[in-house]
């Protein structure tokens, strides 16, 4: 008869509690710091938009202009 292969104990590795000070400091501090990112996002995409709707600029198209031209000492 064949031998069965032992398995790997998997050991238990529990996620702290949610009710933990700490790791509640931390979840609020995360979801403080995605809000404020989001926020950043949508007020850049208003920006292009009003920057396209002044401008009628074509973002893809228009390239940043190349600083290392002129600047050399």
């Amino acid at each position: 008869m064949a031998q069965k292969e032992e398995k790997p104990r998997i050991e238990d590795h529990s996620a702290p509690e949610p009710s933990d000070p700490e790791v509640r400091a931390t979840i609020e501090a995360t979801q403080k710091a995605i809000e404020k990112s989001a926020a950043e996002i949508e007020r850049s995409k208003r920006l292009l938009r009003e920057t396209e709707e002044l401008g009628g600029i074509d973002p893809a198209t228009t390239q940043p202009p190349d600083r290392t031209k002129g600047s050399a000492s």
